[in-house]
């Protein structure tokens, strides 16, 4: 019963006027499997990040974890 899955987005900016953090864009898309519950998933992100910092361009990272 319930949902077994779980569809997530997320849009992060950070604008480093105050500080000495250069700005920065992220776009994460996620999935998450729940075998039982919360207590045992798989969760995978995908994100993109941009900054500001000379030369650095585009990042992508992928990262999949299992929960127990």
């Amino acid at each position: 019963p319930g949902m077994r899955h779980e569809l997530s987005v997320r849009y992060t900016r950070i604008r480093g006027q105050t500080t000495t953090l250069p700005d920065r864009e992220e776009a994460t898309v996620g999935f998450s499997w729940y075998f039982r519950q919360h207590d045992f998933k798989l969760q995978a992100d995908y994100a993109v990040t941009s900054d500001e910092i000379a030369g650095s361009g585009q990042r992508a990272r992928l990262q999949v974890q299992l929960g127990l």
